[in-house]
């Protein structure tokens, strides 16, 4: 009597608990839908035309990232930052001073204009 007693009271409990929660909940509104089946349907069609659904997929496509600079501007303000100590490592966040963040900006324009700072050359390091 004791095993049924202490398993059948906690199960009889949940299942009022569970029971009284679902009373609380509101009750389901049914979805209307403000546009008509042709918008749906033209909606669908320039979709499929511009490529950002597939044919039988309901998935998204996700765009392809473009950067705005170039691997060499990249390569030479990830060489600066390096420099000067801005590359965060384990929890440790980093947050680049106004003189630093104007080491990155002209390191990156020396890299575009074919300058050898990217490559390592003498500079002051502000810290």
């Amino acid at each position: 009597m004791k095993l049924a007693t202490r398993i059948f009271v906690p199960v009889l409990m949940s299942v009022a608990a569970a029971g009284s929660m679902a009373s609380e909940l509101p009750p389901e509104v049914p979805f209307t839908s403000a546009a008509s089946r042709a918008e749906v349907m033209a909606q669908a069609a320039q979709a499929l035309r511009s490529g950002t659904i597939a044919v039988g997929n309901v998935d998204v496509t996700a765009p392809a990232v473009v950067s705005a600079q170039s691997r060499q501007q990249v390569r030479a303000e990830a060489i600066a930052a390096n420099r000067l100590g801005l590359i965060a490592t384990g929890d440790v966040q980093v947050q680049p001073t106004p003189a630093q963040l104007e080491q990155l900006r002209m390191a990156t324009r020396q890299a575009v204009q074919g300058g050898d700072l990217a490559q390592g050359a003498a500079a002051s390091v502000v810290r």
